[in-house]
Order: structure tokens, then sequence, then C-alpha cells
């Protein structure tokens, strides 16, 4: 049978998988930088920083792991894939309090990164944490690698805290709604909300031509489908 993903090891008992697609982005990234002129210097800096990038990511899946053990849930397996990563539990949790704490703990993951980096790069830059200039250019020279992954794990705090499906935000949301009502009727409303705001942040992208909103909505909307399928 074909298998989808590698597995790398186990960290802290969890196996982790790289997805077959990891490879093939990192491979297509190289392949057009290198084929677009750029030195080969600007190809390893950009695969170096994808790989720490991924390293957040593992971490935002192990912080999953570690709350959701924490309150006597398995974790079966850690996935990275090119557009993030999924930690796949064994189970849910007994009360609606420890499942909001176990999707809050992956963004809280980047959080700490975050304010980790920016105690170092305090301690031993002249820029400190300026983000001076990081929308024109990520890969740029100019950047130190610590500033971009204290941006990136930013975005990754404040994106992951978003109400729509599957961002963690949602069912932090679900969670709560569990105090109030069953879980499968807090899935069902919780899966309504995510639609409405998806459909909004495409109509709201489109009239005012911002393709960042137009992908997160047409994200959560694709991604929804998977959501309905298990509820």
């Amino acid at each position: 049978m074909f298998q989808t993903s590698l597995q790398l090891g186990r960290i802290l008992g969890v196996p982790i998988r790289l997805h077959w697609s990891f490879m093939l982005f990192l491979g297509c990234m190289m392949y057009l930088r290198y084929g677009s002129d750029y030195p080969w210097a600007d190809v390893v800096r950009i695969a170096s920083f994808l790989i720490l990038l991924f390293g957040c990511v593992l971490l935002h899946e192990l912080g999953h792991a570690l709350m959701a053990k924490r309150f006597g849930v398995k974790t079966h397996h850690i996935t990275l894939m090119p557009f993030g990563g999924m930690a796949l539990l064994e189970g849910t949790p007994k009360r609606p309090i420890q499942e909001m704490w176990i999707a809050f703990a992956g963004p809280l993951a980047n959080l700490l990164i975050a304010a980790a980096l920016s105690v170092v790069l305090i301690c031993t830059t002249e820029q400190g944490i300026s983000f001076i200039g990081i929308t024109e250019g990520i890969f740029d020279y100019r950047l130190h690698f610590f500033q971009l992954l204290v941006f990136v794990n930013m975005l990754l705090f404040v994106f992951n805290l978003f109400p729509i499906y599957p961002f963690d935000g949602w069912r932090m949301l679900r969670a709560l709604l569990c105090m109030l009502f069953l879980r499968e009727m807090a899935t069902r409303m919780m899966l309504i909300l995510s639609l409405i705001i998806g459909i909004c942040l495409v109509f709201i992208g489109f009239y005012y031509q911002d393709k960042r909103l137009m992908l997160l909505g047409l994200f959560s909307l694709f991604m929804i489908r998977r959501g309905i399928a298990t509820a």
C-alpha cells in the first residue's frame, strides 16, 4: 500500500510523520528560486528558513499533544504538511474546559516561541524585534532569521485563534458552547458560523482586493467540507 507519510521518529513518545507533499513543496520552492536567477546562497537560506518554520509548527502541535497528555488523552501521531501540521488525538477529553486548553496550547506554544526569540534579539542585536521591511521581502538579507521567526510565530498565534474551521479558535469556541449545548449541536453551530465567516471573508477580500482575506475564506470553505463530513 502507498504510504502518504514518512515516520521521522518519536518525540516524548509521540510518532512524528512527514507528509510526502512536504518534500515536494520544499523541492518546488528551491527549484522556483533557482530558476528565477537566485544564487544558491539564497536557495539554501530559503530552505533553511522553511525547515526552521516547520520546527515551529512541530512545537505548535507538540503543545496540543502535551496538554492532551496532561488531561489523559493520548496523541496517535503528529503529521507535518506543507501548510501546517496535525496532531491526531485518541479520543476527546472528559470536560469541555480541558478541550479548550488543549486547543489553546498550540497557539500558546507559538506565543512562547516568539517571546523567547524576542528576548534573544533584544539581547544580541541592535535592531531588536523591529519588523521594518519584513513585508517587502521575507527573505531579505537585512532581516535576521529570528526576526522572521518572531513575525511568523505571531501570525500563527493570531490566525490560529480565528473561529473558523479547522483553526484552534474554532475548537476553543466549540468547547465553550459544549458547556451550554450537546456536543453535536455545538459542532453544527460552529460549522454554520465558520461557513458564514468564510463567505464573508471571500466577499470582503474581493471587495477590497485583499488576496489574503480571500485565500483565508476559500481555505475555510474548502476545509469545512471535511468538518461537515465528520460532524
